[in-house]
């Protein structure tokens, strides 16, 4: 039942590998390390922001959040750490030219306080985008417009981040656009996709697609992405009344594969 109930979860475990470590990746970049503090959690981010003063009010930060992690130690363990073993959306981020850029842990993700103190392996499991997380998410995001003097915010989110994008979407009117890397966007079609059973303690994004559906988004898929394929995004845009230019495909790409080489081009795409 645990293999069936975290089948997508497994597929993601430590594909892309870490050649070193992300301390040292977001040193070389430029990035600075902090925590954000909110009322459950304690958000570990990476940033570069263009110096001290304010950056005006036209322009946006940039804002990567983090996928679903490290879930399962094993086929029939949960893992007692979900911090990702790749450094993709780190790198990712990275490789975005805005002058304010943000990487977003999940909660309990580089976060060893918190993951002693207050973390529960529901939070990367059943209870992985629940109200307790979203609102976490929420909090941070606006603790970063306040950081960056950013009168928007752009989010990208990878995998299961790309939840979290929407659903924080739904909640906020300072989001300039969304962009969705390999994004779990309806946990339904996820469920009838690969038998899985409900993340019962979760939300789902599809359940807010008509909140944000005047917000710009574009969602990148992997055409050779086995674990979100093409139409979990299919299933998001008929629930939010969008149609299919909203989706961009890409080919040979799968869901860890692959997209640090498109990014570049990706990112100059306006959704």
């Amino acid at each position: 039942m645990l293999a069936r109930f975290f089948f997508v979860a497994l597929t993601c475990l430590c594909i892309v590998s870490c050649a070193q470590p992300t301390q040292q990746i977001t040193q070389n970049a430029g990035f600075k390390q902090e925590y954000i503090a909110t009322s459950k959690f304690n958000l570990n981010t990476y940033y570069k922001l263009q110096g001290n003063t304010n950056v005006g009010d036209s322009d946006a930060v940039n804002v990567y959040i983090e996928g679903d992690g490290h879930v399962l130690a094993n086929r029939r363990m949960i893992s007692k750490d979900p911090t990702p073993h790749s450094n993709l959306v780190v790198q990712l981020a990275i490789q975005d030219p805005n002058p304010n850029v943000f990487y977003l842990s999940r909660p309990c993700q580089r976060s060893p306080q918190d993951l002693t103190n207050v973390c529960n392996n529901k939070y990367w499991t059943s209870a992985r985008y629940s109200e307790e997380v979203v609102n976490s998410i929420n909090q941070a995001l606006s603790s970063i417009k306040q950081q960056s003097h950013a009168r928007k915010i752009n989010l990208i989110g990878y995998s299961g981040g790309a939840s979290l994008a929407v659903l924080v979407a739904a909640r906020r009117n300072d989001i300039a656009s969304i962009r969705t890397i390999a994004g779990n966007l309806d946990l339904a079609t996820m469920d009838n996709i690969h038998k899985t059973e409900r993340l019962y303690e979760s939300l789902d994004p599809a359940s807010v697609a008509q909140q944000v559906k005047s917000i710009p988004q574009i969602h990148f898929v992997g055409s050779k992405d086995w674990v979100v394929p093409e139409p979990v995004a299919q299933a998001y845009c008929r629930a939010a009344g969008l149609d299919q230019k909203h989706i961009k495909v890409l080919a040979g790409v799968s869901h860890e594969k692959g997209w640090l080489k498109e990014w570049p081009e990706l990112l100059a795409i306006q959704p």
